[in-house]
Parts: C-alpha cells; structure tokens; sequence
C-alpha cells in the first residue's frame, strides 16, 4: 500500500456513531479497517484497545486518550472511525476471495477538502464537524491549496511499494490516461484530455511525476492556477457577511482583480498569508502559459455550460 500523501487522522464524532454503536456487545474486538492498517498490509484484522489507543486515539481532537469507561461507546465509534472504511475492508476481502487482489488497483480518496465552517451544524454537543486541512487554508468551494488538495491511498501488490509516499503533483483527472496506459487502452483523440500518465509515480519511477501545472475553475470560471510549487490567483474569492454571518467556503464571493494575480509560494507558506507577486511577478510567465494552452483547446472544443443556481442567463442556469 502506497500512501500518496500524508493522512491527516481527524475526525470528529457524530451523533449518529454513538447511535449505531450502543448495541455493541463487544467493541474491543470489533473488526475494522482503517487508513494505518492499510500501510502495514493488514485489509481487516482485530485491533486491542490500547493498540488503538496508541495509533490513533490522541490524532481525534475532542476525545483525546480513550478510558475504559467509554470504551463501550466512543472506542467502538474509533474502531468503526467511518462506515466508508469497512465498506472498504469488504471490497479488500471480496478481492482476495476472488483471487484477484494482486491483480487489482485500489484507489481510496477524497474527492475535495474539508467542508469547513459551512458544515459546523454537522457537529455534536457542541463539537463542530469542520473537518482539517491541516498546514493549508481553505475548504471545501473555494480554490486555495487547503481546499483542492486531499488524500489519496492506492494499492497495487508487487507494483506500488508498500509504506512509500509521493510528493507529486496528481490530479484525479490523471487517474484516466494512467489507468489506460497500464491496462494497454488507447485515449481517445477527438477531444483534449486533461490528464497527463502517472504511471511512472505509481510505479517509484518519477519523484515529481509528470504534471507541473494544475488550473483551479469555481464553475465556468477559471480562477487560479498551480505551477511547481506557487499558486497563482485570477479572481479574489473571499467569505460573504461578517460577524455570525460570515460566510467561507461553498458560501464564498468572488472579485476580478485589478489586473494583476496574488502569488503565493505554499512551500515555504502553506497557509498562503504572504503574496510574493511584486518580488517574484516572473512566475506568473509559466502559469499564464498554463493557462494559454488551455484556452487553445477550448476553441476547437468548448467547454459544456457550467451549472450554476445563483445566475441565470437567457432563462438558463
């Protein structure tokens, strides 16, 4: 199992896990699944307490170190730590069952960032279900680094080397061109591909992978872009309100700029708080490049109108 970049382990309880667990009569030898088994080749496997304790329990903001009086319930919740990830186990095992699963890609991923202060009401007893994006700003309907970039897991036996990460540019949209070149498809020619062929990152090949460039879109509208490690901003997408009705995220608005994009180097600044346009404006040269090629494209093949249910032209959305 390959972890393709780091797994950030938060995750906050919800009501409905405290729900689904009371009937259990035994939630110390529950059979889970979760992220860190995948690593040690273990598809589904019994897990002690303190064993769970110890790789996991102190990674949950909110429950901290588990006690044996809520074993009953918040451990039997950490153990499940997601239906999706015992769906998973089951997928792993029917593989196996099968025989099939030394022949098989999976892929386990996000397909956004966290919902953020939009999906506070999640929450329990006052605990808001905001989910992290770790070092990076931003969540979920915006177009900073914390809100398009996730987790990606993919297990290949005897192909992905076991307990190796990559620091690779990837795209969900590369997943297609790679997955063709390894079965021996073909792409199709009567249309551009956004995806470029990763086989070489899955393979340990490739450090950096083959993709330098990555453009970020809110709808129709093309409103940043990715080169190397700097982000480059077209359209100033901030929170609507203020007070207790500040909006971010899925809520956000969005400005043109004055002609000029916001630079940011996420290296060395993840959070993306100091713009660096005026000393490093040079960057803007490949980005714009980028972003050149593309609009190239869509003048043979335009793009399909965007859905959108806050503006409507010619009685369309």
């Amino acid at each position: 199992m390959s972890l393709m970049t780091d797994i950030p382990m938060m995750h906050w309880l919800r009501q409905a896990d405290f729900e689904h667990l009371q009937g259990l009569q035994n939630p110390g030898d529950i059979k889970v699944t979760t992220p860190l088994d995948f690593g040690s080749n273990q598809n589904a496997g019994l897990i002690s307490k303190n064993d769970l304790n110890q790789r996991i329990g102190t990674c949950l903001s909110g429950v901290g170190r588990l006690r044996d009086d809520d074993i009953d319930v918040r451990y039997g919740s950490l153990a499940d730590i997601d239906a999706r990830q015992s769906h998973v186990g089951q997928i792993l095992d029917t593989l196996k069952a099968l025989g099939v699963d030394d022949n098989t890609i999976v892929v386990f991923a996000s397909d956004n960032g966290p919902y953020g202060e939009t999906g506070r009401e999640f929450g329990n007893e006052g605990t808001p279900d905001m989910g992290n994006s770790g070092p990076f700003r931003g969540e979920l309907g915006e177009a900073t680094e914390g809100s398009i970039r996730t987790v990606a897991i993919i297990r290949w036996p005897g192909q992905v080397k076991p307990d190796t990460t990559s620091y690779a540019m990837f795209s969900i949209m590369d997943f297609l061109p790679t997955f063709s070149h390894i079965v021996g498809g073909k792409m199709p020619t009567d249309r551009p591909i956004d995806g470029v062929d990763q086989t070489d990152v899955l393979l340990g090949n490739s450090m950096m992978g083959h993709r330098e460039s990555l453009l970020s879109f809110i709808g129709a509208d093309l409103v940043a872009a990715r080169w190397k490690q700097w982000r480059i901003y077209f359209t100033d997408v901030h929170p609507t309100g203020i007070g207790p009705q500040r909006e971010p995220g899925i809520f956000s608005a969005s400005a043109s700029m004055a002609g000029y994009p916001k630079v940011y180097n996420i290296e060395m600044d993840p959070h993306e708080d100091l713009v660096i346009g005026g000393l490093f404006s040079w960057v803007t040269g490949p980005a714009l490049k980028a972003v050149d090629e593309y609009l190239e494209t869509v003048k043979k093949y335009p793009n399909p109108p965007a859905p959108n249910i806050t503006q409507f032209k010619n009685g369309g959305g």
